[in-house]
């Protein structure tokens, strides 16, 4: 049962919400498409569909001319067909398409943003385009318009191959080399990870000693990220996206018993060096989001010191000279303003379809928890900002889903003690 004080305080959230009053839980409103019922449509319904809510949201008493609106849509079109076509069949998580994730971002930003435009619907389904794909800023420049690639650019993570630096490499000491050369851990060149051991590291973990795993260890961190990432691609692991080749992400998920030692072990190198590099991919990427001791360009005022940081960032970007962006600082504060709304529902999408709300296994349940602490510390405070001085109320929706998601945690965590506690006295 919800708390009344819980309750209290979503019937003062805006009508995206609905409570059900009959079984208490937490409903989206209705008048957003169910996305569950679209995903076994033909993508001309679905084109048709969003087409009708753009028209009805976005255009409807418009001052353009209906040639100006055809284009807009046909440039709509032509991406979510892209989009859906590329997209479809991979999982964002186990209980989500990649692609429903977009449309669910654009579905929002249609019925709910204060001031709706076609731009900011190309921006909703592209906004992951850049970090997760192989497209570029300045193919989005020269296939839309050069405010939606600086939209794109201003949210998107770097890619993780921007992250591979030589500076990490640690030459190993000469006490070191010679006992990596000594060891039978390694091949005869020291190159790879022996047939024999891998065998063992990966079917008999628990045969391992310390000073093997040690040996390893020293391997890995004496080896260039670059070199490692190749000994990955060498096994067919990556393609050309810097994502999990097909072959292998359907072997890994439909037959894993015949992904190889090579491969397998690749795969774990490549899950290490992504986490190794996703905190501080995720540390540089939020950071233009809270303020600064710098002197600011001021967006609205000096009461905005997140949104000004803000500002100061997609200025900085656009002041690149390889990037050639010719927009006025009042434009460039437009896109930034902009590029924000699209990833409040981003992020609030987010935290409504974390995995661990389905499956809440333990590392879900990390990975709800680290959302949470993100969400509060670089979202809320720029969400107050934006919601003051643009009338929205992205604050709220933040607050809502954080409180839901700490309670279905507080729930989680509760139950499974309690289950925990049985099992021990019942032996």
């Amino acid at each position: 049962m919800i708390p009344y004080t819980y309750l209290f305080f979503m019937k003062n959230c805006p009508d995206l919400l609905l409570i059900d009053s009959q079984q208490g839980g937490i409903k989206i409103n209705p008048a957003f498409v169910e996305f569950n019922d679209i995903r076994n449509w033909s993508i001309e319904r679905q084109v048709e569909t969003f087409w009708k809510q753009i028209r009805e949201h976005i255009f409807e008493g418009s001052w353009m001319p209906e040639d100006r609106i055809e284009k807009s849509l046909q440039a709509f079109t032509t991406w979510y067909e892209l989009a859906k076509y590329k997209f479809q069949d991979i999982e964002r998580n186990l209980w989500w398409r990649y692609f429903d994730h977009w449309v669910r971002v654009m579905q929002y930003l249609i019925q709910s943003t204060k001031n709706p435009s076609i731009r900011k619907v190309l921006i909703a389904i592209l906004h992951d385009i850049i970090e997760d794909t192989n497209k570029t800023f300045w193919w989005l420049k020269e296939d839309y318009w050069v405010e939606v690639a600086l939209w794109v650019l201003l949210i998107s993570k770097r890619p993780l191959k921007d992250f591979l630096s030589s500076s990490s490499y640690t030459p190993p000491t000469l006490a070191e080399e010679n006992l990596l050369e000594l060891s039978n851990i390694l091949n005869t060149k020291g190159t790879f990870l022996s047939q024999e051991y891998l065998e063992k590291r990966l079917f008999s973990p628990e045969k391992i000693t310390q000073e093997e795993w040690d040996i390893e260890q020293m391997w890995l961190r004496s080896k260039n990220d670059f070199e490692l990432f190749q000994i990955i691609d060498d096994t067919g692991i990556l393609n050309s996206k810097w994502l999990i080749s097909d072959e292998i992400y359907h072997l890994k998920k439909y037959s894993p018993e015949k992904i190889n030692f090579d491969q397998r072990y690749a795969l774990e190198l490549f899950q290490g060096l992504v986490k190794k590099y996703k905190w501080q991919r995720n540390s540089e990427y939020f950071s233009h989001m809270l303020p600064t001791k710098n002197n600011y360009d001021y967006i609205v005022s000096d009461a905005t010191p997140s949104l000004n940081a803000f500002f100061n960032y997609a200025l900085s970007i656009s002041s690149h000279p390889n990037l050639r962006i010719r927009l006025n600082p009042d434009e460039i504060r437009d896109v930034a303003l902009s590029a924000l709304e699209v990833k409040f529902w981003d992020r609030i999408d987010n935290l409504r379809t974390t995995e661990a709300y389905k499956y809440p296994t333990s590392n879900n349940i990390v990975k709800a928890e680290r959302k949470l602490v993100e969400t509060q510390k670089f979202f809320l405070g720029i969400a107050r900002e934006f919601d003051i001085i643009k009338g929205t109320e992205f604050y709220s929706f933040l607050l809502f889903e954080i409180e839901k998601l700490k309670l279905f945690l507080k729930e989680n965590i509760f139950l499974k003690t309690v289950k925990w506690v049985e099992n021990v006295i019942k032996k």
